[in-house]
């Protein structure tokens, strides 16, 4: 049976529960990856190239981060409003793209706790 590797540093991912790694919408990382990742603002919505990318340290989150915020904002750079941000977080966790952890997550993070 062939390990799942992690998509940011290719590292095996397992045990026998799969205790290793942590699964997003875009795939699979280990857990080393995934504390590189957590320090991103909406961390949960970027592409397996873009997590590569941050991991690897090829682009800044900084970067990607604009990134998102111009894609979801529709090309403005006004910020979203927290509690449409939130709606927005739970309307992902009830379509089963984010798990309950990732929307408590996002929701703290955007309450400032």
């Amino acid at each position: 049976m062939a390990k799942v590797r992690c998509m940011g540093c290719n590292k095996p991912i397992g045990g026998l529960v799969g205790a290793f790694g942590v699964k997003l919408m875009s795939g699979q990382v280990c857990l080393t990856c995934r504390d590189k990742l957590e320090k991103m603002p909406n961390y949960q919505l970027i592409s397996p190239e873009q997590a590569k990318a941050v991991i690897k340290k090829e682009t800044t989150m900084q970067d990607v981060a604009e990134e998102i915020q111009r894609k979801y904002n529709g090309g403005s750079s006004k910020s979203v409003p927290p509690a449409e941000e939130i709606r927005q977080f739970k309307a992902l966790l009830d379509e089963g793209l984010i798990t309950e952890d990732e929307y408590e997550h996002a929701k703290n993070r955007i309450l400032g706790r």
